[in-house]
């Protein structure tokens, strides 16, 4: 299960930039947010309804927009049924674990690119890890998040992404980054605002289930993103999954602000 988890801390923080291009940037979702924020983030009730991201056309740029924000992470441990869940406090409960999404780049030129980090709140600017993500279009239902390691002379705190974020990434060419090995996620469309993904398969380690199989699944939505196992047994058939991580949205990127 160790490499579940780095697998799933890959996506997360490895695997979600904030430059000049709008993450939900359009006349629709600008009007529907109706937010007079001048911050990067929207928050409120508006940045986690359906109706926010429905209106956006194109299932990449809608799960692009729906991935982009702020995280707050909770966890289900002591809920196995998954009803109640808690802030996930570490450091003996001093810190609890923000994840960012940042867009990052044009659209129009380089495709829809995400910065993504995790971070205690006492140390916003020492993430736990980061990457850059880009989402690419396999067909009009299936889309593929590809993962980049961060350049090893990128500098940038997440102060200095947050206020402002064209100086912050003006040295990252994003089509000349190195493509992290054997990080990816596949996302399938299951209505226009859910999606599932699913990563590659490793071998479990658990006596339980010999030969078997496990894989770190995502389920996107506009209120939270829940990550977890699939578990498969030699046979690869299917066995069921665990009960998942919650990622709860606490904020939208503010589309006035990127325009």
């Amino acid at each position: 299960m160790n490499r579940l988890k780095k697998s799933t801390i890959l996506f997360l923080m490895s695997a979600f930039s904030i430059a000049m291009v709008s993450c939900a940037g359009n006349k629709e979702v600008s009007e529907k947010s109706n937010s007079k924020e001048k911050g990067v983030f929207v928050r409120g009730v508006d940045s986690r309804q359906d109706e926010t991201y429905s209106v956006i056309k194109g299932s990449v740029k809608r799960l692009h927009s729906i991935m982009c924000g702020k995280f707050v992470q909770y966890n289900t441990a002591l809920d196995p049924e998954g009803k109640k869940y808690s802030t996930w406090l570490i450091n003996e409960g001093q810190d609890s674990v923000v994840v960012y999404h940042l867009p990052v780049g044009n659209p129009n030129k380089e495709g829809y690119w995400m910065y993504n980090c995790q971070v205690m709140t006492s140390l916003p600017n020492k993430p736990l890890h980061a990457t850059f993500s880009k989402l690419v279009e396999i067909n009009r239902d299936t889309i593929q998040a590809v993962y980049y390691d961060l350049p090893e002379d990128f500098e940038a705190s997440l102060e200095d992404m947050l206020s402002s974020p064209k100086k912050a990434f003006e040295s990252v060419n994003l089509l000349e980054l190195k493509e992290s090995e054997g990080a990816e996620v596949v996302y399938v469309r299951e209505s226009p605002i859910h999606y599932k993904g699913e990563t590659r398969w490793f071998a479990d380690e658990r006596e339980t289930n010999e030969g078997g199989f496990v894989a770190t699944y995502f389920l996107v939505r506009p209120q939270m993103m829940v990550f977890g196992s699939n578990v498969y047994n030699k046979d690869k058939e299917y066995l069921g999954q665990t009960q998942g991580e919650r990622l709860k949205k606490d904020a939208m990127i503010n589309p006035s602000y990127l325009r």
